[in-house]
């Protein structure tokens, strides 16, 4: 075996490793959702992300139109703020997590495309025909993880608070339809612009070897 192949088979191994090395980190992380989830269920209650119509309210964990049984606090990630309800049936009490689960399947679901796209450029195949495919999946996970798991939040809201006629007159609470995150969004439209480029490449590979 020349020297060559040997330095290519040590850099294909190191991307396989790596490849593999994603998935695994990817479905730890995408564990932690089904484990709030199941964490969830073993609760009275839940809490949900809202809003409030006046700053001074937060000084109050019980301010004037809160339900009972119902109070403020500060959670330690966003959303800053959440309302804590003792007692949720358990869809609702699942329906808080809704979320965690989305941002889990998206995160795995990203590590398998991601593992793939590794361990074909590991393999000296680049311009693979699946490749603008996987890359385009990739942006679509990425895109999706900067809205999906927000409007899954959302909805965890507008429900439970619906239950609690926590939107009724008089209620200071209230919550925001959606916040968008700039970055994910632009790598999700440099993958698309990368996905271009490998279908060229493949292209361009295509024809070069039908002129040999």
């Amino acid at each position: 075996m020349t020297k060559g192949e040997q330095d290519t088979g040590r850099q294909q191994d190191g991307a396989r490793h790596l490849a593999n090395l994603v998935l695994v980190l990817g479905a730890l992380a995408a564990l932690a959702g089904p484990v709030l989830a199941i964490y969830q269920l073993t609760q009275p209650g839940g809490s949900v992300a809202v809003t409030v119509s006046e700053q001074e309210l937060l000084a109050e964990t019980t301010p004037d139109g809160l339900a009972e049984g119902t109070r403020l606090a500060f959670a330690d990630t966003d959303p800053d703020l959440v309302l804590e309800v003792d007692e949720l049936p358990v869809g609702l009490r699942l329906l808080t997590r809704l979320d965690d689960l989305v941002g889990a399947a998206l995160l795995l679901t990203g590590a398998v495309l991601l593992r793939t796209v590794l361990r074909d450029i590991g393999r000296g195949q680049p311009f693979h025909p699946r490749m603008e495919h996987r890359l385009g999946g990739l942006a679509v996970v990425v895109a999706g993880g900067a809205i999906l798991p927000g409007m899954a939040s959302t909805l965890a809201t507008v429900v439970v608070l619906h239950r609690i006629d926590g939107l009724g007159d008089g209620s200071p609470l209230g919550f925001t339809i959606m916040e968008l995150e700039l970055l994910p969004l632009v790598v999700a439209g440099a993958l698309v612009v990368l996905s271009r480029v490998f279908r060229q490449g493949r292209q361009l590979t295509a024809d070069t070897e039908g002129l040999v």
